[in-house]
Parts: C-alpha cells; structure tokens; sequence
C-alpha cells in the first residue's frame, strides 16, 4: 500500500508540473529588404504563435555600404541584438551566428532592424528558424 501511494504521488506531481515536449513541425525562412534615410528602420517579422517555440538559427543581413555607423540585427519584444556592427573592419567578425540558436517562446515579437547614417541605403535580410510544437 505504502508504494502505491508514492507512485501516485509521482505521478500526480509530475503531471502538474510537466513542461511538454518539442515536437519539430517546420522551418520558416523570412527574407526582405529594409532602407533606411539616415537613421534606425524597424521592420516586425512576426510572433510566435500559441503552442508553438521557435529556434532562431541564422541571422544574415547584406548591403552595399557596410561601414561606419552601420548596423543591423534582430529585436526580440524591442531587445535588440546586434548582428553586424560596422565601425572598423574588426568588427565584420561581429556576427549573431556566434550567440545563435536564439530560443524564443509563445507570444515573442520578432523583428529586423537596420540602421545607419549615410544616406538612403537598403539591406536585404534573411532570418532561418526551426518551428516546434509544444507537446504535453
């Protein structure tokens, strides 16, 4: 008797205490191009949506004027993370692939952001992640 009462126990506790299980469902690519006139463009990407948790893999940004003043990265609920900031070529080593994955739960805002002061410029972006379902 005394050994079916601890086994419920566990088993009532774990249950209340349970976090779930990832269960991969896709990866999503997002991709656009953000210009900027002499200062900070802040383009929203999307949310994570209910039941679901996202892996950022890979943040990437190209344009043609990366130097000084110059930067671009991501913002998680108007955090931001720097991918690329350029004042020197030393800092083109500055790369959000070396704080990558990036988790993010339900209800997160993701978003690109691209920033500089030399005049009208654009940057093209791509932002890789793995979708999981969040399975009780």
């Amino acid at each position: 008797m005394k050994h079916i009462l601890t086994f419920s126990f566990l088993l009532l506790f774990g249950t209340f205490f349970s976090q779930g299980n990832l269960q991969f469902n896709q990866v999503l690519t997002f991709t656009g191009t953000v210009t900027s006139d002499n200062g900070f463009v802040n383009s929203p990407i999307n949310s994570v949506p209910a039941g679901k948790v996202w892996k950022i893999e890979h943040v990437g940004g190209s344009t043609a004027l990366m130097g000084n003043s110059t930067q671009y990265g991501i913002r998680i609920n108007n955090a931001t993370t720097v991918g690329y900031w350029g004042n020197s070529p030393s800092n083109y080593q500055l790369q959000i692939k070396d704080i990558c994955p990036i988790w993010l739960k339900t209800g997160d805002d993701l978003s690109f952001y691209w920033s500089q002061y030399n005049g009208t410029q654009s940057c093209d972006f791509v932002i890789s992640i793995v979708e999981f379902n969040i399975v009780p």
